[in-house]
């Protein structure tokens, strides 16, 4: 059970980095600014990750 939650906690920090990653991205790229209000991106960066 421990290895699981290490396991998980790890997923999790991996899934974070990418989606900050994701984020200065589209705010280097200017991006961010021409997307929609509310947009999936916009709204909840990790959203992205969560899928996969």
């Amino acid at each position: 059970m421990w290895d699981d939650m290490i396991a998980n906690r790890r997923w999790l920090d991996v899934t974070n980095l990418q989606a900050e990653y994701t984020k200065r991205l589209l705010g280097h790229l200017s991006l961010a600014h021409s997307l929609p209000a509310g947009s999936l991106v916009e709204a909840e960066p990790r959203a992205a990750y969560a899928i996969t």
